[in-house]
């Protein structure tokens, strides 16, 4: 059975599959490996007990990306958000999250809260001719 990791805790993996999400350790044969399982990847599940929904993870698909900064396997999209003000948009700081995005190929959708806070006008289209 193939699932995806969604959140790793200590040495316990919680993989979401067809069936539902299965607590799992990593085999004997993959720790000795030093093998390194991400949040995000796929992996296959062997020795499935559906009463107790655990298994071992025996093998770890091929990634198709994997970002560092947090460790995420498999991302597709990245959506970018940030204040407008309360505190006030930092660009060097958007700047470094955009470069990252892509550094990996990916392409960010950059997204501004607290626009009600008051009239942004210029800074707006100040973004507008910086990033679209």
């Amino acid at each position: 059975m193939i699932g995806r990791v969604i959140k790793i805790f200590s040495d316990f993996y919680y993989v979401e599959t067809s069936i539902g999400i299965v607590e799992a350790k990593l085999r004997t044969v993959l720790k000795k490996q030093k093998a390194q399982v991400y949040t995000g990847d796929y992996v296959k599940l062997e020795q499935l007990d559906k009463n107790s929904m655990q298994a071992f993870i025996a093998e770890i698909q091929e990634r198709k990306t994997l970002i560092s900064r947090p460790k995420v396997a498999n991302v597709s999209q990245v959506i970018i958000v940030s204040a407008l003000k309360e505190p006030d948009l930092n660009f060097e700081q958007l700047n470094r999250y955009i470069a990252h995005c892509e550094y990996h190929k990916l392409k960010p959708i950059l997204c501004f809260n607290k626009e009600d806070i008051e009239e942004f006008d210029d800074l707006k289209a100040r973004i507008i001719d910086i990033y679209i």
